[in-house]
């Protein structure tokens, strides 16, 4: 039984390898922006739905927080009045408001925890998919032959120049000992 599994494993492998060399990088890259963008949809879409939920949870809270004040003054008047039966009814009502109200709470708890871990996976996706871009722009320049006198213009405005992390924190290392120095 492992000959055949080391068999498959041979097999899969040079199919992987072949693959490889057959498929276009820039296509794959350009599949896989269409892809995160699709994410970064879906996840803004559930954003809104979540936000819109928020509101709705934050209107119900609202309500009840009216509903205990009113049940609050209905029991002053039914204790002023002696009506201990009355009281009792009231104070059902207010209990389970009340419990209505805790377990809101706790879904809006929840909520703002979801919403903001959704928001920081957005926010970490689109930083991602701009580094995706840059670089997919890069491999298509790479690609394409220059058109111009055969050397690369930097004031070329139909160039976009990408300055990663690396080349900023050389520089900033480059200006920090210069003035260092002074």
């Amino acid at each position: 039984m492992a000959l055949v599994k080391r068999v498959a494993r041979l097999f899969q492998s040079d199919m992987h390898a072949v693959l490889d060399r057959i498929e276009d990088p820039e296509a794959l890259m350009k599949h896989s922006i269409r892809e995160m963008e699709e994410d970064l949809y879906r996840d803004a879409m559930q954003a809104k739905v979540l936000a819109r939920e928020h509101q709705r949870i934050a209107d119900q809270i609202s309500k009840t927080e009216r509903q205990l004040i009113q049940f609050d003054e209905e029991l002053d008047i039914c204790f002023a009045s002696r009506k201990d039966d009355l009281a009792r009814s009231l104070i059902r009502r207010k209990l389970a408001t009340e419990q209505i109200a805790t377990r809101l709470s706790a879904q809006q708890t929840s909520m703002v925890k979801t919403q903001t871990d959704l928001n920081s996976r957005i926010e970490e996706n689109s930083t991602l998919l701009e580094a995706m871009k840059q670089k997919v722009d890069l491999i298509i320049a790479d690609s394409q032959p220059e058109q111009s006198s055969g050397h690369w213009n930097p004031c070329d405005p139909n160039v976009q120049h990408v300055i990663g992390d690396e080349d900023v924190e050389i520089a900033f290392l480059r200006e920090q000992k210069r003035r260092n120095k002074q």
